[in-house]
């Protein structure tokens, strides 16, 4: 005979000794009852209970009583004093770093106090105090000298991108008896920009045409490179290389050469996350679309990036990258997008792009390509998935570019995978 157990005795049957220690068996009576979980709500206990047998049983438990409210007053107030005269700053060696990378974190912590503080520990992002390795603890400090400004050095490792601290960081401390901390908030006077981990892809898709097709045509627009167009006085920024002497002799002032500009390839890149999406395909979508679109950028593409609905138009050059990799590492997904417009309609929404020299590339999943009734053939589809099963039911109708399967080392396939997109015959470019 077997008999089938439900509710909370099915879900003890099925764990471990500890599993009937830590079961919620009444979660309902949690708030009515938190306050018994710090140490602080004990000790008002015994003081109650210390009370009560000095009123009814025997005088001398008053004693008692007084002793552990004495010991509360004194666990509350020392902690709370000690932080008055705390102050802290919280800082990075440099604003901005990548995901998995080592970067130093800086406090510099001020004593006003003439005398010593005990027990200082920091309350922030476990990303940006912590190493990122499992066995990262809470950080905390040595003794701080009286009347002295100290400053703590460590290395931490941020293991996900986006802008810290997300909430306010604090010093905390609860020395000597540990009941009742008391918090001061560090100052941050700059925040940590994490960028998502990308790689470097150096190949480039075969995009038909000559040299030129690729890093463009010199045209009769004022840039900095190409052939002198033409001479206008001296702007501040200019560079002195540029300065046409003899001109400047003639009219007593700096006149400098204009040159021409370069027309780009331009490359529309759809970065299709979803609050439908699992977080972690989300994240890799974005590290493989990153990577993507810093391959384009350093060879002197002009790159049209749209996510979360937000559109930007980066243009080779540190700044063009620095403006894209800070987009990718601060944007967040709450609301579902609308793959099938959005794609279709990228070329026609660029003005300074012909439909020839268009490439558009998506990074998105098989499930979001199957919601597509019509999906196009003229754009490379970047799918990643954690399991190959889907690719099967997403890829009967188009031949994506790129298959990434994420139960599978990513970054080798995504290597691999766009050295043979490179040196694929077919062209890509919209027609």
């Amino acid at each position: 005979m077997s008999m089938e157990m439900s509710g909370p005795a099915r879900g003890l049957s099925q764990g471990s000794s500890r599993d009937v220690l830590n079961y919620d068996f009444c979660p309902w009576a949690n708030r009515y009852v938190y306050w018994l979980k710090k140490p602080i709500g004990w000790l008002f206990s015994a003081a109650a209970i210390a009370a009560t047998l000095g009123i009814y049983v025997a005088p001398q438990a008053m004693v008692v009583s007084a002793s552990v409210l004495a010991l509360i007053a004194l666990g509350t107030l020392w902690p709370a004093v000690a932080m008055k005269g705390i102050r802290g700053q919280l800082t990075w060696q440099r604003q901005r770093s990548v995901e998995g990378e080592l970067i130093e974190t800086i406090l510099e912590v001020t004593n006003r106090w003439p005398w010593p503080v005990w027990g200082l520990s920091i309350e922030s992002d476990s990303e940006v105090v912590n190493d990122g390795s499992r066995n990262s603890r809470s950080v905390s400090l040595a003794c701080l000298r009286p009347l002295s400004t100290t400053q703590f050095r460590w290395d931490s490792r941020p293991t996900a991108r986006g802008l810290y601290p997300e909430k306010a960081s604090f010093l905390t401390t609860a020395f000597p008896f540990g009941i009742w901390t008391a918090r001061a908030e560090l100052n941050i006077t700059r925040s940590l920009l994490v960028w998502p981990e990308s790689i470097d892809l150096h190949d480039m898709p075969n995009i038909s045409g000559d040299h030129r097709s690729v890093v463009g045509a010199w045209i009769d627009k004022a840039g900095h490179e190409g052939d002198v167009i033409g001479v206008r006085p001296f702007r501040d920024g200019d560079s002195l290389r540029n300065v046409h002497w003899a001109q400047s002799a003639k009219s007593e002032s700096l006149i400098v050469c204009e040159r021409q500009s370069v027309s780009r390839r331009s490359v529309v890149l759809k970065i299709d996350t979803s609050p439908l999406t699992e977080a972690s395909i989300n994240e890799w979508i974005v590290r493989i679309g990153g990577s993507i679109a810093r391959t384009f950028l350093t060879h002197h593409w002009s790159v049209r990036i749209e996510i979360d609905g937000a559109v930007l138009r980066s243009e080779p050059g540190e700044k063009g990258l620095r403006d894209l990799m800070d987009l990718l590492a601060t944007f967040d997904r709450e609301t579902p997008s609308v793959l099938c417009s959005e794609v279709s309609k990228a070329g026609s929404r660029s003005k300074k792009s012909t439909a020839k020299e268009l490439l558009q590339i998506v990074v998105t999943t098989s499930d979001r390509l199957m919601q597509l009734n019509n999906p196009s053939e003229n754009i490379g589809w970047i799918l990643v998935d954690d399991q190959v099963d889907a690719y099967a039911l997403a890829t009967n109708e188009i031949n994506p570019w790129m298959q990434v399967d994420l139960s599978r080392p990513v970054w080798p396939q995504v290597q691999s995978q766009w050295d043979r997109v490179c040196h694929a015959n077919a062209s890509m470019v919209a027609m």
